[in-house]
């Protein structure tokens, strides 16, 4: 992509909403055969940290020398948090619908501005803090249908998910006011691939699977541009701005999974989203 379209915040929020949105609706295809979550997001993910550290090093030549010791313990701690959320999404997402998935994610329009405010010092007006209050209820009458009842379990673990998820972007952010955004990627997603592979050495009896090698390979270069904007995304705006603007992506989850997997897109969907 030309660097006038990549240093766009516009540009490349958009292009990360639709890289994100495709590898939903295509992890939820692939786990929908059967295969093991955890093994699957492991691999591709360490596919994805492969092609990240290529592009980072080898074609943008960055020199990770850059790294200080410092910013090796906020990358570690990132790192965890997004292997947490890796976790936890892995199961959400087995358990819940793409559709559900895509809404539900989406959560961090609630962390991501209030974390921002108190370790950021991000402006909280009274604008976003309408759009969480809408989106809060929005989002328990997707998840509820309407009825006095507490959410699915598969919605909950994406609910945790996306607070781990937003927990990390408030680390990344602040690396990436010192450290380009590429290296901040290929070291986050080194470091979360080892924290991953030990969560799920704790859990798995083994790490043989039958996913074909080209579903592999396909998300783990969805993955690794997806994981490159949205880092592109922070380190030329704010969480708040990622956490709101990335609203078209259950947008395009909710089509993509009612027309290719054939999900089904209710009543309350349509106005739990719409809120």
């Amino acid at each position: 992509m030309p660097n006038n379209l990549l240093n766009s915040k516009l540009f490349t929020v958009i292009a990360f909403c639709l890289f994100w949105s495709g590898l939903i609706v295509f992890n939820k295809f692939v786990l929908n055969t059967g295969t093991d979550p955890l093994l699957y997001f492991l691999y591709y993910q360490a596919i994805a940290t492969v092609i990240i550290c290529f592009y980072a090093f080898l074609v943008r030549k960055h020199n990770a020398r850059a790294i200080d010791l410092k910013a090796i313990y906020k990358i570690a701690a990132a790192g965890l948090l997004i292997a947490i959320a890796l976790y936890t999404t892995t199961f959400g997402l087995k358990l819940s619908t793409s559709i559900n998935y895509g809404f539900v994610i989406k959560s961090g329009v609630i962390f991501g501005p209030i974390l921002a405010f108190y370790f950021l010092k991000e402006k909280l007006s009274l604008g976003k803090i309408f759009l969480m209050t809408t989106f809060i209820l929005g989002l328990y009458l997707l998840t509820t249908g309407g009825r006095m009842l507490i959410p699915q379990k598969g919605d909950i673990l994406i609910f945790i998910s996306a607070l781990f998820f937003s927990c990390s972007d408030i680390l990344l952010k602040k690396l990436t006011n010192n450290l380009p955004s590429s290296i901040v990627t290929s070291a986050r997603g080194f470091a979360a691939t080892i924290f991953l592979f030990l969560l799920i050495l704790i859990s798995a009896k083994s790490f043989t699977f039958n996913v074909p090698l080209g579903y592999l390979l396909f998300s783990g270069v969805m993955a690794a541009i997806a994981q490159l904007l949205v880092l592109k995304v922070i380190s030329l705006s704010s969480v708040s701005y990622l956490s709101l603007m990335t609203m078209l992506a259950p947008v395009i989850v909710s089509f993509s999974g009612a027309l290719f997997l054939k999900e089904p897109f209710t009543l309350w969907h349509l106005v739990g989203g719409s809120i």
